[in-house]
């Protein structure tokens, strides 16, 4: 239940794609590298692996199919990418605060 309400969540912002990973990916998740990770390779003279990640096969309506329903119909190939901000907004809500 906690799943599928992060989920609702999630999949309402304006910046999240959902889709299925193409079947010839073999890693589970692709985190994009830290700012702090880039700037300190470079300065060891290092290369981080820069090769970009593995295209969503983007799904229609994920917004108004719940996702019990996605899950039987795509199941472990089912992702979501966002970001971190949007991750955190959508969940907490905006850490904005509104003077008087």
């Amino acid at each position: 239940m906690f799943c599928a309400y992060v989920w609702s969540l999630l999949v309402q912002q304006p910046n999240v794609i959902v889709g299925v990973v193409p079947e010839a990916t073999t890693s589970e998740v692709w985190i994009a590298p830290q700012v702090s990770a880039k700037r300190k390779a470079t300065a060891r003279g290092e290369d981080l692996d820069s090769s970009p990640p593995p295209k969503l096969e983007v799904i229609s309506e994920p917004k108004a199919t719940p996702l019990g329903i996605l899950r039987q119909k795509y199941g472990e190939r089912l992702r979501m990418a966002t970001d971190t901000d949007t991750t955190l907004s959508a969940i907490t809500g905006s850490h904005i605060r509104v003077c008087c």
